[in-house]
């Protein structure tokens, strides 16, 4: 039976998993994976200057494609100066894959240069890190790591693997089978009424959106479904582009949740403690989520459901409008109107008076002047700040999905690495 290199296995798994690109800096422990990689045209390596930068690259690469994306790093210092990054890649749902080398299995625990307890410093920033334990179970690992990534809400891994391990010879019939994709589940009918019955009992309902709106594709579906419910959709933190900023029912002034009495949570990570300030003690709690350990994380949930959010809004939507009668469509109506008001209040107040020529110039002149510039579905990256992400919500429309991508995780030189 033939055999194949563990660097080999390495880079056929990269294959069968669908990577196209690389992500990192050449390092001598490394170089038996580099020569495979070099010999692999479907994959290309991208040399960078900093770890710290690959992460940020294959964030982006991974958010704007939901495909994964690797960085390939040095063990210890190449592989720690990923950590700024892999948080930026956990707070955005972004599976991005490390895979970095370790010293040899007989020289662990020994003072090895260089030998640090790698997969204990990533374990608290990804959905898995592990060691591989020996070169017939990398293909296993590799498979299992990208499984982890993509599944449920998405999120980076860790994969460390002893160098001895890349020049180890391992049986090349082992299966490299691309791992099927999750998606389309939603909860059993009798909860889908039980939601809907909810929305329809509520005088003055809200949604909370997140990033997982985008996952799953379900921004038209969240746009119907607040139409269809005459709903404000008030966005996570930075979660910029789930709808046309402009959309009447769009509504980032967070102090429209003080008077709801439900609040309804699709695809949020974790909001922040002061959005929940805004929400009333005794406002009802829907959420529908990607990932269980987000539910009743912040607040006890009325009813939670892990579900993918496109089929769960669609199914909600359905059943919504056959229980709708022309009372109800009154009512609706009326309260459509209001938020429509709201919005356009906002929109008329969101310009500071006076200093447009101003010099130095002003943030919301920049940000207006570029919002003309660009093209509607122009891509923009964002670096940490609270200051800055206060005028972007305040002053840049947003039209197309995929097109604001901020630094939830706080790490500067996000925007341009």
């Amino acid at each position: 039976m033939n055999k194949i290199s563990g660097a080999r296995a390495i880079v056929e798994c990269l294959k069968s998993e669908g990577v196209k690109y690389v992500f990192g800096i050449a390092g001598a422990y490394l170089v038996p994976i580099l020569e495979v990689l070099a010999e692999t045209p479907e994959i290309q390596y991208i040399s960078v200057r900093h770890e710290q930068v690959a992460t940020h690259m294959a964030d982006g690469y991974s958010r704007h494609t939901g495909k994964p994306s690797v960085v390939l790093a040095t063990r210890a210092s190449g592989a720690s100066n990923t950590v700024l990054g892999i948080v930026t890649a956990y707070s955005s749902d972004s599976p991005v894959v490390v895979i970095a080398d370790l010293p040899p299995v007989q020289s662990m625990g020994r003072g090895e240069y260089q030998d640090f307890d790698l997969v204990a410093l990533f374990k608290p920033i990804t959905k898995f890190s592990y060691q591989v334990e020996c070169a017939s179970k990398i293909p296993y690992i590799l498979h299992k790591a990208f499984t982890i990534a993509l599944h449920g809400r998405p999120g980076p891994v860790f994969v460390g693997i002893p160098s001895n391990f890349f020049s180890e010879e391992i049986e090349s019939s082992l299966p490299f089978k691309r791992h099927g994709t999750w998606m389309g589940s939603q909860p059993p009918q009798r909860i889908i009424e039980e939601i809907v019955d909810m929305l329809l009992e509520s005088e003055n309902p809200a949604i909370l959106a997140g990033n997982g709106v985008n996952l799953s594709g379900a921004n038209e579906e969240l746009r119907m479904l607040a139409e269809t419910l005459a709903a404000p959709i008030v966005p996570e933190y930075c979660q910029l582009d789930l709808l046309p900023t402009t959309h009447p029912l769009f509504i980032q002034d967070r102090e429209i949740l003080s008077d709801i009495d439900l609040l309804f949570t699709v695809g949020t990570n974790l909001p922040d403690f002061y959005m929940w300030s805004e929400v009333p003690k005794d406002a009802r709690i829907v959420q529908v989520e990607l990932d269980d350990a987000q539910v009743c994380k912040v607040r006890p949930a009325d009813i939670g459901v892990t579900a993918d959010p496109k089929a769960t809004l669609n199914a909600i939507k359905h059943n919504l409008i056959k229980k709708i009668d022309e009372e109800t469509r009154i009512k609706l109506k009326k309260r459509y109107k209001r938020i429509k008001d709201l919005k356009e209040r906002f929109l008329s107040e969101r310009w500071p008076k006076g200093e447009w020529e101003a010099s130095p110039i002003r943030p919301w002149r920049l940000l207006r002047d570029l919002r003309e510039t660009l093209s509607p579905n122009a891509i923009l990256t964002h670096d940490s700040g609270a200051l800055s992400t206060h005028w972007l919500s305040r002053c840049f429309d947003f039209y197309t999905p995929k097109t604001c991508y901020c630094c939830l995780g706080g790490a500067m030189g996000f925007a341009l690495p």
